[in-house]
């Protein structure tokens, strides 16, 4: 046993009696302590056994050493690492120990998960997981590709996850091949390793596969980016997993590359579905001080242009599934390029792709999206070939060209847009097309010619005053257009083969509704004509199906100068019975059956004279309204004359009104009888008429004359042919040859 140098208080070792006190110490103890700077073990270093508390052992975590040598062990947040023979072993975490074979070198040995036990090996031979030939070499990180020991005969790796966290399976996600390529990308799914470059080799990548978390709460804004960036230089396809990734700036390129799977963008509060399912809506945003080379996935990253947001739509056909809205904000858009689109050339949607502006409470209300047509050399919004489109809420002002035009089997819906503009039509749909316009205002200026606010061509169906139903097509309850006009052009002209209803408010036009030969128009009884020279114009072979009811405003001041134009071989409405109107029974008078046996004129047949429509006067183009009454009968007795006469009243059934011309047949006149009435509309209070009476078929009477019945009253009008018989046993027969046809 040591003893004590005896030293005393306050004294002052040597050196040499300093190190002679220490050698003493150890020999009492019998071995050398360990130096807490660095020393070496003589002898096994055994700790104290593992409790619930702690670890009988502890590596501190930090990063991998630069120089790792033989026998070295270190931990990282990835895992434990050894270096044995010139090579890294490790990581050692949950799931794969990856290190050197003894028995081959260059292999990788691959162990199951330890879960807490003695590492087991898998039982996959060596060959199942990377092989000389194919040069498969994994690295667990892409954040630690760069450190790790790659060698130099592999030229392939496959990166297992981005940067996963110890023990947290979730965070294994973002693997990917990666190959060596002659120099450094341009894009970011690459690394460097010992001076080599390496790519991502997918033909597919995830945003996984640059750290993005897909939470919906993170931002993977800069994820996102790097792989819309790969896919635009290499011409590969983005795959996004079923997940939310916030982005809070614009992604660039984003609609020019390839996007597939069920993943969702989400941006303030729009969310972009990767594929758009039925029940699913798209949104481009847009806004006249707005950049195209934004994506427009959140109102803060607007588009400029309509075109620059349908081109992005194309990417994502050539049939759009569920609903895309291209939604602008208020402003005016001005120049060539802002105020003219087309919807790119076949593509189709399930939907309408509905282009609208912000809500301003709908019809009539003005909307606050305006395209400004000043500069406009062509149409403004066309959709060809299939095209299916709403235009919702947006204003056109000072047009010269047609504002919105669909082409061929294209769908156009129009819900509150206004359209001011002039010297062209509003609307143009052509060629097998369907047309709905609900609510609107037009504002047709002078010099219009023979353009329309509405103008139909070639087979297009029409619902005016109607939405369309995107279940079935179907016309649904809408809103009744204004249409405005200056005494010119047509509010609206269906011709060639277009059929369909219009229910409409038209004011102030030449012709109102212009019906073509070969086309069909169906007025509902809520429509209104006011104010036009002509309200109805049906072209030779036209069908005009009029609703009772139509307000025509006659009596006021807002009255039209002719309500209907009928040309020859029109197909009438269905209340003249195409045109020709018969009595089905014979009326015999005999001064014995009335009340005034000294004789009474009574009533024969008549004929209905429709409120507004026997007012309007000859024109240019119009030869003007005429009706032609064909009759005949037989007179018996010889006592007195007989009177024929014709009379216009508000009354039916009966021998009221003004009388317009009348014929007698001679006392001694028995037998067969016919005659011809003429009625010619001058004007709203003048007509031309004439009667001819032919006796056993020779002229017995014929006169003509001038009448000024006032025809501008609100209700029906009646031609009513009466008999006059004065003697007794003297009668006229008024046989079932009784007919009328309407003219113009």
């Amino acid at each position: 046993m040591g003893t004590s140098p005896g030293w005393s208080y306050a004294y002052v070792p040597t050196p040499a009696q300093w190190n002679l006190a220490f050698s003493s110490k150890q020999d009492e103890l019998g071995y050398t302590p360990v130096n807490r700077a660095g020393d070496t073990m003589s002898g096994p270093l055994i700790t104290t056994a593992s409790t619930s508390a702690r670890a009988g052992f502890a590596i501190s975590v930090g990063v991998a050493p630069n120089n790792p040598q033989d026998g070295d062990i270190w931990c990282t947040n990835i895992g434990l690492y050894a270096r044995v023979n010139g090579a890294t072993i490790g990581p050692i975490s949950t799931g794969t120990v990856v290190g050197p074979s003894s028995s081959v070198l260059d292999n990788i040995a691959v162990f199951s998960a330890t879960n807490g036990r003695a590492i087991a090996d898998s039982g996959l031979a060596v060959g199942d997981v990377m092989t000389i030939t194919t040069g498969i070499y994994r690295i667990p990180s892409f954040r630690e590709a760069d450190l790790a020991l790659i060698p130099a005969d592999v030229e392939r790796v496959y990166v297992e996850a981005y940067d996963p966290m110890p023990g947290d399976p979730a965070t294994v996600i973002g693997g990917a091949f990666y190959k060596v390529v002659d120099s450094e990308p341009s894009y970011d799914l690459k690394f460097q390793n010992d001076g080599r470059w390496w790519a991502v080799d997918e033909l597919a990548v995830t945003p996984y596969m640059q750290g993005a978390v897909g939470d919906g709460a993170e931002d993977d804004t800069i994820a996102v980016q790097k792989v819309v960036t790969w896919a635009d230089v290499t011409g590969g396809e983005v795959a996004w997993p079923d997940a939310d990734f916030l982005t809070t700036e614009s992604i660039a390129n984003f609609h020019s590359v390839k996007h597939s799977g069920p993943g969702r963008v989400l941006r303030g509060s729009n969310v972009w579905h990767i594929t758009n399912e039925r029940a699913d809506t798209n949104v481009i945003y847009l806004d006249p001080a707005g950049d195209n080379t934004n994506d427009g996935l959140g109102d803060g990253e607007p588009k400029a242009t309509l075109q620059s947001a349908l081109n992005d739509l194309a990417f994502y056909g050539p049939v759009l599934r569920g609903k895309w809205i291209v939604q602008s904000a208020a402003g005016t858009y001005t120049g060539a390029s802002a105020v003219v689109a087309t919807i790119p050339f076949g593509l189709s949607s399930e939907k309408l792709i509905e282009i609208k502006g912000p809500d301003v409470g709908g019809h009539p209300n003005v909307p606050t999206a305006v395209i400004d047509g000043t500069a406009a050399t062509t149409i403004g919004i066309r959709g060809v070939s299939g095209a299916k489109f709403k235009v919702k809420d947006v204003a056109f002002v000072n047009w010269t060209r047609t504002q919105l035009a669909a082409v061929e089997d294209s769908v156009l819906a129009t819900d509150n847009v206004h359209f001011d503009f002039a010297g062209a039509n509003g609307i143009d749909a052509q060629r097998r097309c369907s047309l709905y316009v609900s609510g609107g205002i037009f504002d047709m200026g002078a010099g219009a010619g023979s353009n329309a606010c509405i103008q139909e061509l070639f087979n297009v169906y029409h619902a005016i005053g109607y939405k369309m139903d995107e279940t079935n097509g179907n016309p649904i309850a809408g809103d009744m257009p204004i249409l405005r006009g200056s005494g010119t052009g047509r509010g609206i002209a269906v011709r060639e083969g277009c059929t369909g209803h219009v229910n409409a408010d038209i004011d102030d036009f030449f012709i109102g509704l212009e019906i073509g030969a070969n086309a069909r128009a169906h007025v509902d009884s809520t429509a209104i004509f006011s104010n036009n020279e002509t309200a109805i114009w049906e072209a030779p072979g036209g069908d005009l199906q009029d609703d009772p009811g139509i307000n025509y405003n006659d009596g006021t001041a807002d009255a039209n100068t002719r309500n209907i134009v009928r040309r020859e071989s029109s197909t009438a409405s269905p209340r003249y019975a195409k045109a020709i109107s018969t009595i089905t029974a014979d009326r015999t008078i005999v001064p014995g059956t009335v009340a005034n046996s000294s004789g009474v004129e009574t009533f024969l047949a008549s004929f209905t004279l429709n409120a507004g429509e026997w007012k309007g006067p000859p024109s240019s183009n119009y030869v003007g309204k005429a009706l032609h009454v064909r009759i005949a009968g037989s007179t018996t007795g010889t006592g007195a004359d007989k009177i024929l006469r014709f009379r216009i009243g508000n009354t039916n059934l009966d021998a009221a009104g003004t009388s317009v011309s009348s014929a007698t047949i001679p006392s001694t006149f028995t037998g067969q009888w016919a005659a011809d009435f003429y009625l010619y509309v001058r004007g709203a209070s003048s007509q031309r008429v004439e009667f001819e009476v032919r006796l056993n078929g020779s002229t017995g009477h014929v006169s003509s004359g001038d009448t000024t019945v006032d025809m501008t009253g609100a209700g029906n009008l009646f031609l009513k042919l009466t008999g006059f018989v004065a003697a007794p046993g003297d009668a006229i027969t008024l046989s079932s040859s009784f007919t009328a046809d309407v003219q113009g």
